[in-house]
């Protein structure tokens, strides 16, 4: 309905305020202006509760587009997308994102920061979880699997090695 500021202020989404763990939760930082700026300086939100991974390749680099706060039109431009994953349950804070701008109309350097978010996190239902799973097996994996030898005689052995790799709460 209105502005923090009226020249310049950033925003922060999240698609859902409501998750279980493990779950994504995707979080955007928009940066609203009706001033020319540069950010010389930027920190990410700490996202102390959650695995995260980048969905922009290029952060920043997006077009600017048109919207309308309260009364006021603002340029709009995606400053970061990411997606976000609880990792215990709770009202879990993204933290803020904060910027320093530079614009000769707001005099020079301004800090500005994003909402901090709370996302509130359950654990999900006992029923239908995998075997071997456990509150907080969260990451990014991949499973491979080799065969050897590839060809055998009838009623000959072979063996079968699965590795897992990657980040994370790795599953025991």
């Amino acid at each position: 309905p209105s502005a923090p500021d009226n020249q310049i202020f950033l925003h922060a989404v999240a698609d859902k305020k409501t998750a279980v763990i493990g779950e994504q939760v995707t979080v955007s930082f928009y940066i609203y202006f009706r001033v020319s700026f540069r950010e010389p300086e930027a920190r990410n939100a700490p996202f102390t509760d959650f695995r995260q991974v980048p969905l922009l390749a290029n952060p920043g680099t997006e077009p600017d587009r048109k919207a309308k706060v309260g009364k006021d039109v603002f340029h709009v431009k995606l400053l970061d997308k990411v997606a976000l994953f609880p990792l215990r349950a709770g009202e879990l804070h993204t933290g803020s994102r904060w910027s320093r701008v530079f614009s000769t109309r707001l005099g020079g350097n301004t800090e500005r920061r994003s909402e901090d978010l709370t996302i509130t996190v359950t654990e999900p239902p006992a029923a239908g979880r995998p075997p071997g799973y456990r509150v907080g097996d969260v990451g990014q994996f991949a499973l491979t699997a080799t065969v050897e030898p590839r060809k055998v005689d009838q009623g000959s052995g072979t063996a079968v090695t699965l590795k897992v790799a990657g980040n994370g709460n790795f599953p025991e």
